[in-house]
């Protein structure tokens, strides 16, 4: 068993990002790491995540950047045509089919685009770390259904009053989701736009760049790959200087559990 209490707040700080920890041998099993070196591991500054998500695009050097032409998205062959009328499907579509609505399909056509988080952080911390003002704090959020047992106290008695949270409430870990804003290679820097010249920089802590050419009911039970009745809609996200519309996002978020 783990003794908790001999690990120091600072240490379980660190650490706390840290889910499971085996040793792996040269030709033999996993085992576990006793108390002891446990105790003795510690962890810094948490996880850094990039994520990105491409339908229909090309990423021809396989460098985690999608290929642009233009202020345009390279996309797939017979992709981005435009051409909503012909019966001929294009190769970059989504049809999606609904309960009780037999041969019935709305299709997206020339539908592709691309979504890319950048510099989303996961850390350990605990719960005085977050500074929140009490005066906000709701202690019937954390009654069980039974609306009197306490599902944070392990005594199941104190969830403390309204706008007066329970003093252990500061000692809780959690994990911290934070996204502090644009890191240039050397610090985080503000986003900022030029109204004269119409040209943004730093908001890229969220880029999505979407296109849906056109859109349209289709009949049969291959409505999926019709193109029989054109367009009725279409839609396009993006930005002046970029395929990509972006959004700078700063601030911390902690998910604790019980």
């Amino acid at each position: 068993m783990i003794d908790l209490a001999s690990f120091s707040k600072d240490s379980l700080r660190s650490a706390a990002a840290l889910a499971l920890i085996v040793v792996v041998k040269a030709n033999a099993d996993m085992v576990p790491i006793d108390d002891g070196e446990l105790q003795a591991i510690t962890g810094q500054s948490g996880v850094s995540l990039a994520l990105e998500l491409d339908i229909n695009v090309q990423d021809s050097n396989e460098d985690g950047l999608v290929d642009l032409n233009g202020q345009n998205f390279q996309t797939i062959a017979n992709c981005g045509t435009g051409d909503f009328s012909s019966g001929t499907p294009g190769s970059c579509r989504l049809a999606l089919s609904f309960a009780n609505r037999s041969n019935e399909w709305l299709v997206l056509k020339d539908y592709y685009g691309s979504l890319r988080v950048d510099n989303l952080y996961l850390d350990g911390g605990y719960l005085s770390d977050a500074a929140n003002a009490t005066s906000s704090y709701d202690p019937n959020k954390f009654l069980a259904s039974d609306g009197t047992t306490c599902l944070v106290d392990p005594s199941g008695n104190d969830c403390g009053s309204s706008g007066a949270p329970p003093a252990y409430f500061d000692d809780l870990a959690a994990i911290v989701i934070s996204m502090p804003g644009v890191y240039d290679g050397v610090q985080f820097t503000p986003a900022s736009y030029n109204s004269s010249t119409g040209q943004s920089t730093g908001y890229d802590s969220l880029e999505m760049g979407l296109t849906i050419g056109g859109m349209s009911v289709e009949y049969g039970s291959n409505g999926y790959l019709q193109n029989n009745l054109g367009s009725f809609i279409g839609i396009k996200i993006g930005d002046n200087n970029s395929p990509y519309a972006g959004a700078d996002i700063q601030g911390r978020a902690y998910v604790f559990g019980f």
